[in-house]
This record gives structure tokens, sequence and C-alpha cells, in this order.
């Protein structure tokens, strides 16, 4: 819940660190803070009129608590509701989630494919 201060640890990861690649891509994720919500109230929101919009804020606030897999179903359901949304934002929002994770792993592999499907 503190998206800020943890950007600004991220920051502070020397070139030189091994971690150093991975702050950087989760610090990609920074994008997503504008759209955070309440889940809460989101998950109430989409209970009473399944908004793109609330699912859009759901997925952003899951991703930057670091609940990648729920966070890739709440924007796999953002590209099925409404493609064109926000410029193809639950889309691009994924891609940055695949790759603040490395593009590797069981939840990217899951939701790439799920993608495909819904894309192709």
């Amino acid at each position: 819940g503190q998206v800020q201060e943890a950007m600004s640890y991220l920051k502070r990861v020397p070139e030189g660190d091994p971690l150093y690649e991975t702050a950087a891509r989760v610090q990609r994720l920074s994008s997503l803070s504008e759209s955070v919500g309440d889940e809460g109230s989101l998950r109430a929101e989409i209970e009473a009129n399944n908004s793109v919009e609330a699912w859009y804020k759901l997925g952003a606030t899951l991703a930057l608590m670091g609940r990648f897999e729920e966070a890739c179903d709440a924007l796999l359901k953002v590209v099925m509701i409404d493609r064109s949304y926000r410029d193809d934002a639950g889309r691009v929002a994924l891609l940055m989630i695949f790759d603040a994770l490395g593009g590797e792993g069981e939840v990217v592999q899951r939701a790439r494919h799920r993608l495909a499907s819904l894309l192709f």
C-alpha cells in the first residue's frame, strides 16, 4: 500500500547490484499507480455493474500489491470486455507485468496463453 515509498527504494538499487534489472522492471509498473483504488470498493463496483474501469483499477491495484496472478486475471477481464479501453490499456498493463516478472514463470505463461486466445 506504500507505492511511492517502494518505488523510491527501488530507484536506489545501484546499477551493479544483481537486483538492478529486476528493480528496473518493477519500477516500470509505477505508471499503474495513478489507477490504484481501494480493493473492496472496486470489487463492489464490479459486482454492481461489471465496470471495465473498475476491472482495470483492480488489476493495477493488485499488481502494485504484488498479487500478480490476480492482477493478470483482472486485466484479462478488461481485454475481454473492451479491448480498446484506454487505447488497449489492459493488454499494455499485462505486458508490463510480464516484464516485471522477467517474462517467465507459471503466472506469465498462463496469462500470456489466455491473452493470446483473446486476441486471436
